[in-house]
């Protein structure tokens, strides 16, 4: 059985409220030093190498979080096309795109050409 680890990083400890504004600040773009002086402000030493560690953790989390999304309305859609599937035939539509869209993909960093073109 995997374990997942579990973050103990110095800004998954903050109040709320910070927390919140230093990941606003990081998925609005602003620079690490501006994320460490609105730490400082707040009392929070931080390296910039730990903020960005953070950055990438958020956008990580983000991204997944996306891609669920994104997974939900083509399910959401598969099901309102065809109402006479049940949700377990819409599941695996939708898990048959991601590995169609998969091997196209794979197939095309292989060739290193766009795909339907030959080379």
């Amino acid at each position: 059985m995997s374990t997942c680890r579990r973050r103990h990083s110095t800004i998954d400890r903050l109040e709320p409220g910070v927390r919140d504004t230093v990941d606003k600040m990081l998925l609005s773009g602003a620079y690490y030093r501006e994320v460490k002086e609105c730490l400082r402000q707040n009392g929070v030493k931080l390296s910039i190498s730990s903020i960005a560690a953070y950055a990438k953790r958020l956008a990580d989390v983000r991204q997944k979080s996306e891609a669920i999304r994104r997974d939900y309305q083509a399910l959401a859609a598969a099901m309102e096309q065809l109402p006479e599937l049940d949700v377990a035939e819409g599941i695996i539509r939708v898990l048959g795109n991601h590995f169609k869209n998969a091997a196209q993909k794979a197939s095309t960093e292989e060739n290193g050409s766009a795909p339907g073109k030959r080379k």
